[in-house]
Formats: C-alpha cells, sequence, structure tokens
C-alpha cells in the first residue's frame, strides 16, 4: 500500500505546506523546537479549514498544530479505502521530524476513527492519541445502526437533500443547524466525496478487547450535548480501559467551541 502526503497538511491556519521529507516541523514559522506538536484530523464533509480557530487556540498554549486535509478534500480524488487514509497520517507523521513519542493526534468525527486505527497501530513518533466520538463497528451496536443507516441512506449519488440529512444525523441536528451557513453550503457540496468514502466507515470494525492493549494512549472525548448512542459507545471503551472525557458541545467540538476543545488537548499534548 503507497501513498503521498502531498498536499494533505497544513502547519498553520495561514498557508497550506506541502509534505517533503525534509519539513522541520515545530523549527520554522516562528515556533520553538520544544513545542509539543498537535496533528489534527477531520472527518466527513467537514474539511481542515474547521479546524483554524483550534489551530489558532492551541498555538496560544505553545502547541505546534499541523491540520491535515484527506483525501477528496484537496487536490487528490477522495478515497474509500480507510488503510490508505491511515498510511497517510503516517506519512504526515514521517514529515514530523526531531519529535519521536512527543505527537498528540487529534481526530474529530470520521477522523477520529481513523485516528483510532493509527493508535491501535502504533507509531514511534506518537505520544497520544485525542479521539472525539469515533466509530468502533458493530461493538458498539447503536451507534454502529444509527451511522451505517444514515450512510446507507445516501446512495451511490447523493442529493444534496440527502448529504445534509445524513449530516444532521452525525452531528445532531441542533449542532448543523447552528452552524455558520458557508460551512454548511461547503460541507453538502462534498456530495461526491462523501459518497465514495462513508462506506468504508461504514465497515469499520474493531475488537473492542484491542483498546485496552493499544501501542498508543487513547483519549476518548464525547460530546455532552451529544445523543445517548454516542455516550454508550463511549461507555464501551471505557469499559475496556479507555479514558473517557465529557466535553461541552456536541459532534463538532473545533466549530462549538475551540478554546475549551483546545484547553482538553493541551494537557495530552504536553511534553512530559
Amino acid at each position: 500500500m503507497t501513498s503521498s502526503c502531498r498536499a494533505v497538511s497544513r502547519r498553520d491556519a495561514d498557508a497550506v505546506h506541502r509534505c517533503p521529507t525534509d519539513r522541520r516541523a515545530g523549527r520554522s514559522g516562528g515556533h520553538g523546537g520544544d513545542a509539543a506538536h498537535v496533528v489534527l484530523v477531520h472527518g466527513v464533509g467537514l474539511d481542515g479549514s474547521s479546524f483554524t480557530g483550534l489551530a489558532t487556540d492551541l498555538r496560544r498554549v505553545g502547541l505546534v498544530p499541523t491540520i491535515v486535509d484527506r483525501r477528496g478534500y484537496d487536490d487528490r480524488p477522495p478515497c474509500g479505502d480507510l488503510d490508505v487514509h491511515v498510511a497517510d497520517l503516517v506519512a504526515v507523521l514521517a514529515g514530523l521530524d526531531g519529535c519521536d513519542g512527543d505527537v498528540t493526534v487529534v481526530g474529530v468525527s470520521g477522523g477520529a476513527t481513523l485516528v483510532l486505527a493509527l493508535a491501535l497501530a502504533g507509531h514511534h513518533r506518537l505520544g497520544r492519541v485525542v479521539v472525539h466520538e469515533p466509530l468502533l463497528g458493530p461493538a458498539a451496536a447503536e451507534q454502529h445502526r444509527n451511522v451505517t443507516g444514515a450512510i446507507s441512506s445516501l446512495g451511490a449519488t447523493p442529493t444534496a437533500a440527502a448529504v445534509t440529512r445524513f449530516l444532521r444525523t452525525l452531528v445532531t441536528p441542533t449542532t448543523w443547524d447552528g452552524l455558520d451557513e458557508a460551512i454548511r453550503v461547503r460541507a453538502v457540496g462534498r456530495a461526491a466525496t462523501i459518497a465514495v468514502e462513508a462506506p468504508g466507515f461504514a465497515a469499520f470494525a474493531i475488537e473492542p478487547d484491542r483498546l485496552g492493549r493499544s501501542p498508543t494512549p487513547i483519549t476518548w472525548t464525547v460530546g455532552r450535548s451529544s445523543p445517548a448512542w454516542r455516550h454508550r459507545a463511549a461507555a464501551v471503551a471505557r469499559d475496556h480501559g479507555v479514558a473517557v472525557v465529557e466535553i461541552d458541545g456536541a459532534h463538532t467540538p473545533q466549530l462549538e467551541n475551540a478554546a475549551r476543545y483546545a484547553a482538553t488537548i493541551a494537557p495530552a499534548g504536553a511534553r512530559r
């Protein structure tokens, strides 16, 4: 399995950086070399720009954020193979020189599912992951049923109305309706990408016993306003040794309350 790191990451909110092997993360752009690095991975529909405010708040507490734009959200075609997306994250880690064991990777929604898979695979540059409401597959039966049902309702060529219903189900209607209109329009405009990648997430499944054996420490966050089935999925993780933290908001903490989400991430990203 091969992957390219071309055009997948942004060092900060101001510019898109390519991912050459000689990139010196944290040693350019005015950031100190001793700063801890945080990689931010978006989910389905919302792209890397959804992390703009969060990246700013992370820099304020001395962390160095890298925003990942996944396939289908940059200039590459979408991909339905989650293993390829995880390999892309490995390529991003490979571009962060001099920070073995110090990188925190944060994923939200579908991005959290990918980051969870990355954590279970392990990587020498990972210090910790923070995953917000990832999928587990059938091990979290109600979540699995609700999410796969929403995905199956999309169809092969979803209409704007179908994509809107799908995203409202994922993030909750109240949260979706409260998002900036430009964000909602951009997300619905990703219909072709969503149609390609969503089935891969529907097929995702892990044995929960693997959570307790993860080579990477996992912090699982869940929104206080998220539906009960999200909390029950988090309870499965907790029962298998994962640290679970309730945070304000629902499924899009980077947009609902970026500053408080940054405070949740910061201790995990601090150099030990």
